[in-house]
């Protein structure tokens, strides 16, 4: 979630504009959650609950939860549109296909392949396998059926910023990540 409020603080310097992050406090480290991973009508109340707000976006952190989120999304007919985790929504949820604005995705084959491979030539395996945009550990997925509403200057300037964040000259940090 702090990745998710950076980006928004990101946009909103870029674009002088003021979209706020409803559901999580970067600084305080707390956030809205439903306590449940497998409860998809919770993820749909926490979901109505946001866009009654105004919200237009939303990322369920959610597993199964968060079906009730997509689902509702699907059903609104574009009132808002979904942030998927973990694998690519149109994959592992294709039915809610068409509310996914894209998914960040935790690209686990890597993380195993690293492992292998590690393991396979002798190394130390204590160290855990960290992803990153750089080896590819995290990324996002295809904008599938949003890919002809994103304009291509927009999509220019997520690549750039990839770019940079994996330069290191546009910080990604996180009390919550990883020493």
């Amino acid at each position: 979630m702090d990745g998710f409020a950076d980006g928004v603080a990101e946009y909103n310097k870029a674009k002088k504009k003021t979209v706020a992050v409803l559901g999580w406090d970067k600084a305080k480290q707390a956030g809205t959650f439903t306590e449940d991973f497998v409860s998809p009508d919770k993820g749909k109340a926490r979901s109505d609950a946001f866009v009654a707000q105004g919200a237009d976006v939303i990322m369920p952190v959610a597993g199964k939860t968060g079906t009730g989120t997509a689902s509702a999304a699907k059903a609104s007919g574009g009132k808002y549109s979904v942030v998927w985790v973990d694998q690519d929504g149109c994959v592992s949820n294709a039915e809610n296909c068409p509310a996914f604005l894209t998914t960040v995705v935790k690209n686990i084959t890597d993380a195993v392949t690293d492992a292998v491979t590690k393991g396979a030539a002798g190394e130390d395996l204590k160290t855990p396998f960290l992803g990153t945009l750089e080896n590819n550990g995290v990324s996002l997925a295809p904008y599938h059926e949003f890919d002809s509403k994103i304009p291509a200057d927009l999509k220019a300037e997520v690549d750039k910023l990839k770019a940079d964040i994996i330069a290191g000259t546009v910080k990604v940090e996180s009390a919550n990540a990883p020493k």
